[in-house]
């Protein structure tokens, strides 16, 4: 048993039903292991601490509480449910940015816990603020630090197309850039000095998230407001890739490495 299990067991109003019910809804959510789902949940309840009905303790700052610290759902029910029975209002939340942000599966518990903590971050730059007066960079590295110091480890999964893509799209030249954490962003393309490729600013990038289920990569850019969904088909072409530009209607774009557009 885990570390993250072992503490949901033993903690009073949890115990052995909830730790089983998560692992299923984890499982179901396309988590690789379930203690991503129980990683977030405890550091949303003080590691199992918070415990309810009635969920008297609320976060001064935001008002939430619960296994997932729920806000703006007053009078849905959960502020009388037990952990046990928040699960189906858990798995309900993560689905419904699963399909915002088209993820097939969850490629870290940071990926996962980000989804709890804010799930627009993954669509921002790393120094954007996303509550409470935290960077989204200061998000991901505590929550990779109290992870790791409870026992987890992971290791993310590549795809063959991280780094960087040259990109046309009708008239406009840019560059594609891909994290192995699910992070994207874009840029016009910088000016070349003496054949060098200059650095791209924080401030000149355009954030966004990226996924894949193993036949299609898609991505989208912040704000959230953006239509636009970028999709190209897997594997990793050697030359020039092609993509489409949905919803119907938004055009199609190529990319590709190197300076020099391939024929």
């Amino acid at each position: 048993m885990s570390q993250y299990q072992d503490l949901a067991t033993k903690a009073r109003g949890y115990g052995a039903p909830f730790v089983s019910k998560a692992i299923a809804v984890a499982d179901r959510l396309g988590m690789a292991d379930a203690d991503w789902l129980l990683a977030a949940i405890a550091i949303e309840t003080g590691n199992f601490a918070a415990v309810g009905p009635p969920w008297n303790s609320r976060n001064a700052k935001d008002n939430g509480a619960g296994i997932i610290g729920f806000t703006g759902v007053d009078g849905q029910g959960w502020e009388r449910m037990t952990p046990t029975e928040q699960l189906d209002l858990v798995e309900r939340y993560y689905n419904r940015f699963k399909d915002e942000f088209g993820i097939a599966k969850f490629r870290s518990p940071v990926e996962s816990y980000e989804i709890v903590r804010g799930p627009w971050g993954l669509l921002m730059k790393p120094d954007a603020q996303v509550g409470d007066g935290k960077t989204r960079q200061w998000v991901i590295d505590t929550a990779t630090r109290i992870f790791t110091s409870l026992g987890l480890s992971w290791t993310v999964p590549t795809f063959g197309m991280e780094g960087a893509w040259n990109v046309r799209i009708g008239t406009w030249r840019g560059i594609f850039v891909f994290s192995q954490n699910g992070d994207v962003w874009y840029a016009s393309a910088p000016e070349r000095s003496g054949g060098a490729v200059p650095e791209v600013g924080m401030s000149d990038r355009k954030y966004g998230h990226w996924s894949c289920d193993g036949k299609t990569l898609t991505w989208r850019f912040g704000p959230r407001d953006d239509v636009r969904r970028f999709q190209v088909s897997l594997p990793v072409p050697e030359e020039k890739w092609e993509g489409f530009i949905r919803q119907q209607g938004q055009g199609f774009f190529k990319m590709w490495r190197g300076a020099v557009e391939p024929d």
